[in-house]
């Protein structure tokens, strides 16, 4: 084992800052010295370099433009080091690229670096003495002047060589240099170049030889697009799209000169690689020279396309600042030139974001155009420049905006009887980079609201006003996307004391800011003065300072004026220093309403149908109700209706559907009267009843009121006079309201002859229609009458009176809500007059009932429903039969006297001799089955296969039913239900049949279907042949006295009968476990004995002494024991 010994460790004493002895461990005094003399720089230029560059070797070749350089440098490392360290190689070559990746040849590591000072710097790991081949590939641009072209580049102080440097000159002659340089023209038209130097800066110049023998040169034509973007006088950016073209060859590379003062930004890009090349010497530089880059196409073409992006960083000396608020002088925004360009042409456009103004300053040749181009984006272009060549310039001046205030007043005021409301509108647009606040004086005002658009304006909190009535109301900036526009609105009011004259002056807004720093215009405003209803004003024109009366404007349209009776009173100012004024004497005004009364009367055999309209101009004050006077039998007959009419009364196109659709209004009973005769005559007046009508809105100006209803005529006796008072609708006279009159058209049929009775009411001569088969005439009377008396006279027709139904189709529709019917009768008749009675089952409310005559749909005031629920329709006298068409829509409630039965009644015509064919389609839910056949009917369908079972389809479909009886087109019944139809000759008034829920049937014929298969099962009684004789006997009669009930209760039954088939089989399988199970014994003593047969049986089995069961059960059980 090797001896293991102490490592002592020397130590050494040397002095602090402060001379006393510090203890330091293994540093030799040899050692010390050195770091000492390092320190202090005492080694001198004995300590070798880290490196030497042995030489540097050179080829490439040259275009009219750039040159191609293929540089080698032989690299020795020299330092001796203890580690391997990376070593710095400085090489130069400042302003060129680096077109491929640095090779290497040597030991070691290596990567290449770009050093905005040293240029390309190459990085070196290995062991000292080692040799390293170093190979890089640039692009140098060419300076041109004239004929006359350089090369300029600057690489290591080391031995050098240019072993072959080819230029696209024809005997090439190099010119300006000390240096020995080889010339040497090729057959191709070029010359090769042979020298060393000494290694540096290295500038050659050579003139071409032989012009004639040139290549044509290559020429390029650039269009460029420029946007500067102006957000303060030291923040602006310059955006540019350049398109270059060239002709006689392809782009290589080009240079490009950005406007003076702008840097490029260092964006990235795939298609050209971009060297920011020194700045020219000021001998040679143009006197606006910007920054000058080179672009190299990464893919030499014909076309090329680079954005550029560039910022302006002024220039100042070291010890000025330029200062934020100082404008930018005489800025350039010339610039992106591509140098040597046959032709350059483009735009400039200058957006300006903030609140800066701008002064222009252009020469040359360039113009400035007026057209906003859309791809500046949301920002406004403040100007656009046009430029045809490079010998031009455009210079700006950056200053900031003063605020601009630009608005246009609107005040609209409203007088009621209690208070003036003000509504100020301010429309402005504002401009400028200072926030405002806006003055008006309010006194005796008070503000209730103010509102701005667009919100970000205005902050409600800020708003103040003083007890002066001062409000003081502080503007944010305005977003830029609006173009500065804004909308103020004010709201306030004050009390009003309508007893004085009113008098009130027009606020003008002020701007709150120093002398100069804002301007403000303010265009002449408009006053609007609105008065309430029941306010008439009297302007006092002598009294109105600074307002000229004016017409009404075109555009009022977004105003939101008030509505008002009274006419607008329109004011424009005149434009004075002080505020306007307006003087007014008030009077305020009771309402006052006057109504006028038209109607028409059409008389029959018996009844009398009367339909009002009453035309109400109602002022000063608007009417939420109306109070109406009507005969008091009227009030409990549903068929008095009122409702508002929009048409006129004798409008000929009547614009509400034919179901009656209008908007009846409700009314209610306020108290009952005792009539009065007219004229001191002392006449029998029915009972009158006065009822309020509630409107839909408050109503104002013209509306008219419409009231229909029914009235009984009694019996009259043919060839004798009867006086009727036919009651009527009047107005119940209250304070401030004038009736007008009545006027009346009275028409009846051509068998009657009506005349006015007594003084009041007066006629004129009656008129034969003869289209019609009525005679018309017309009454009136300038008293607010309560009836009309009229003798009337019932003449006997020549013409005995003839209905006959040829057609009857009744369809029955089922649904939640109640029943829905379609009665169509296609009928013959001379009658003018068809009366159809509904049964006490229909709602004849209003909108419940349809009719159509022949297609056409009669109108809801023709529709007259007089007592005993009869629905008169008149067709007009026939001098000989014609046919009709009547289709009847309506709805009932479900009579149901017992479970699923449904009882339906068709309307009757009155006096119809016959009716000589009849269908009824009856329509359920498809979760509803009908049970039983109409009596006195037959069906007109046949039993098909459909959605998994049995069921019933009509013979005819609706579409056929219409066709036949030539009835209107109506939708389609839904495929997603049960149809049944019947058919009889004659009519058949009381449909009475019965319908059950699925659920329902097959509950109740399952369930008894169970119960008889279970009684089979467990009773024996039943299984007997007399009963089963009896079951069949009743099934037969019942599938010869109802066969299609018979059919559906089969199918209910298929559930029953699946449960008692499983019944039996849990039935057969208990019995045979209990008599086919092995018999149990018992073990003792070693002995087994057999339990006794009675003690196994289960006393739900039946007896096997049955004949029936015995044969069944019988089997021999063992009688020896297992396994003997």
């Amino acid at each position: 084992m090797d001896e293991i010994r102490e490592a002592k460790t020397e130590i050494f004493h040397l002095k602090d800052a402060q001379g006393n002895l510090v203890k330091v461990a293994n540093l030799s005094l040899e050692e010390f010295e050195q770091l000492y003399k390092l320190r202090r720089q005492l080694l001198g230029s004995k300590a070798p370099p880290e490196f030497a560059i042995e030489e540097v070797l050179y080829t490439g070749q040259a275009t009219r433009t750039h040159a191609t350089l293929n540089v080698r440098l032989k690299i020795r490392l020299v330092v001796e080091q203890t580690n391997v360290e990376w070593i710095r190689v400085p090489v130069g070559f400042v302003s060129t690229i680096l077109q491929e990746r640095a090779t290497h040849t040597g030991p070691g590591d290596f990567f290449v670096t770009l050093d905005p000072t040293d240029g390309y710097v190459c990085w070196l790991k290995a062991q000292s003495k080692s040799a390293h081949t170093v190979g890089l590939k640039l692009i140098v641009p060419l300076q041109s002047a004239g004929d006359e072209t350089r090369l300029v580049v600057s690489g290591p102080l080391a031995r050098s060589r240019f072993q072959k440097f080819r230029v696209a000159t024809a005997k090439a002659e190099v010119v300006d240099t000390e240096l020995s340089v080889t010339t040497q023209s090729t057959a191709a038209g070029t010359t090769d170049l042979t020298f060393d130097f000494s290694g540096g800066e290295l500038q050659l110049a050579w003139l071409g030889g032989d012009r004639m023998e040139q290549k044509p040169a290559v020429q390029l034509l650039v269009v460029t697009a420029t946007r500067v973007t102006i957000k303060s006088p030291e923040q602006i950016t310059a955006q540019s799209e350049l398109t270059v073209s060239a002709t006689g060859g392809e782009i290589k590379s080009f240079e490009v000169r950005l406007p003076p003062g702008m840097q490029m930004l260092d964006l990235p890009q795939q298609d050209f690689r971009i060297t920011t090349l020194p700045s020219e010497p000021a001998k040679k530089a143009p006197p606006t020279a910007g920054q000058r880059l080179l672009v190299v196409p990464t893919v030499p073409g014909a076309n090329a396309k680079l954005a550029l992006e560039a910022i302006y960083r002024p220039t100042t000396s070291g010890k000025e600042k330029p200062a934020k608020t100082k404008p930018v002088s005489a800025a350039e925004f010339a610039g992106f030139e591509v140098v040597g360009a046959v032709k350059q042409s483009g735009s400039i456009d200058v957006v300006v974001e903030g609140n800066w103004s701008l002064q222009w300053d252009h020469s040359g040749d360039v113009r400035r155009v007026d057209d906003r181009p859309e791809r500046v984006g949301p920002q406004q272009a403040q100007a656009r420049f046009e430029f045809f060549s490079n010998q031009y310039s455009i210079r700006a001046s950056v200053r900031p905006e003063k605020t601009r205030l630009r608005i246009e007043p609107r005040y609209i005021v409203g007088v009621s009887s209690d208070e003036v409301r003000l509504d100020i509108s301010l429309a402005g647009q504002l401009r400028g980079g200072r926030q405002i606040s806006l003055l008006l004086d309010l006194p005796g005002w008070t503000v209730d609201q103010v509102v701005s658009r667009p919100v970000e304006l205005l902050d409600s909190e800020l708003v103040q006003m003083d007890p002066s009535g001062k409000v003081r109301i502080p503007l944010a900036l305005v977003p830029e996307a609006t173009g500065g526009k804004f909308d103020l609105q004010i709201l306030a009011h004050r009390d009003a004391d309508l007893e004085k004259e009113l008098k009130f002056t027009v606020p003008k807004p002020a701007v709150e800011e120093p002398l100069g720093a804002a301007i403000m215009t303010l265009l002449p405003a408009t006053v609007v003065i609105s008065p309430h209803d029941n306010i008439v004003l009297t302007p006092q024109t002598e009294q109105i300072r600074g307002l000229i009366q004016d017409t009404v404007p075109e555009d009022t349209e977004g105003w939101n004026l008030p509505r008002s009776q009274r006419e607008l009173l329109f004011y424009r100012e005149r434009g004075d220093e002080s505020a306007p004024l307006f003087v007014a004497d008030p009077e305020i005004r009771s309402g006052t309403v006057v109504v006028a009364a038209r109607g028409k009367v059409m008389l029959d055999s018996s009844t009398a149908t009367v339909q009002q309209l009453l035309t109400y101009l109602v002022d000063y004050e608007p009417v939420s109700q109306v109070l109406l006077e009507v005969p008091k039998e009227v009030t409990s007959d549903s068929g008095f209706q009122v409702w508002m009419q929009n048409e006129l009364p004798d409008s000929a196109v009547e614009t509400v559907p034919p179901a009656g659709n209008r908007q009846l209004l409700p009314w209610k009973l306020e108290s009952t009267i005792k009539p009065t005769g007219l004229a001191g005559e002392d006449v029998s007046l029915s009972p009158r009843a006065v009822i309020s009508v509630s409107l839909p809105q408050q109503q104002i100006g013209s509306f008219r009121l419409a009231v229909r209803y029914p009235y009984d005529l009694g019996k009259l006796d043919y060839d004798e006079s009867t006086l009727v008072q036919i009651p009527l609708v009047a107005v119940h006279q209250v304070e401030g309201m004038t009736f007008e009159g009545h006027l009346l058209e009275v028409s009846s049929t051509t068998d009657l002859d009506v005349e006015p009775v007594g003084e009041t009411w007066l006629g004129s001569p009656r008129l034969v229609d003869s289209e019609n088969q009525l005679v018309r005439l017309e009454v009136s009377t300038g008293t607010p009458a309560q009836e009309l008396p009229m003798s009337v006279l019932l003449r006997k027709r020549s013409q005995q009176s003839l209905v006959v139904v040829r057609q009857a189709w009744l369809q029955t529709y089922l649904t939640a809500m109640g029943q829905r019917h379609r009665a169509v009768f296609r009928l013959t008749t001379n009658e003018p007059l068809l009366q159809l009675v509904f049964p006490e089952s229909v709602s004849l409310g209003a909108g419940n009932i349809r009719v159509a005559i022949n297609h056409q749909p009669v109108l809801l005031e023709d529709l007259v429903i007089s007592a005993g629920r009869k629905l008169s329709l008149a067709v007009g006298q026939q001098p000989e039969q014609k046919d009709f068409v009547l289709e009847v829509w309506y709805w009932s409630h479900r009579q149901s006297v017992g479970m699923g039965h449904l009882a339906v009644e068709m309307p009757q015509l009155e006096n119809a001799r016959r009716m000589e064919r009849f269908f009824w389609h009856l329509i359920t839910p498809a979760n509803e089955h009908l049970v039983n056949a109409p009596a006195m009917m037959t069906a007109e369908q046949q039993w098909m296969w459909k959605n998994g079972g049995w069921g019933r389809q009509p013979n005819l479909r609706q579409q056929d039913l219409e066709h036949w009886i030539g009835a209107t087109a109506q939708d389609p019944v839904p495929s997603k239900t049960n149809q049944y139809l019947f058919t009889s000759i004659g009519p058949v008034i009381d449909l009475q049949v019965r319908t059950l829920g699925r659920a329902t049937i097959l509950l109740i014929v399952s369930g008894v279907t169970l119960l008889i298969g279970l009684l089979l099962i467990y009773v024996p009684v039943f299984r007997h042949p007399v009963s089963l004789l009896c079951v069949g006997l009743v099934l037969l009669c019942g599938a010869l006295l109802a066969p299609e009930s018979i059919l559906l209760v089969s199918q209910a039954a298929a559930l029953g009968l699946v449960l008692v088939l499983v019944a039996r089989i849990l039935n057969w399988v208990v019995v045979r476990r209990q008599y086919y199970r092995w018999p149990s014994f018992a073990y003792g003593a070693g002995l087994m004995e057999r339990q006794p047969a009675e003690h196994s049986k289960s006393p739900l089995a039946p007896d096997l002494t049955d004949s029936s069961m015995a044969t069944t059960f019988s089997r021999e059980l063992p009688t020896s024991e297992p396994g003997a």
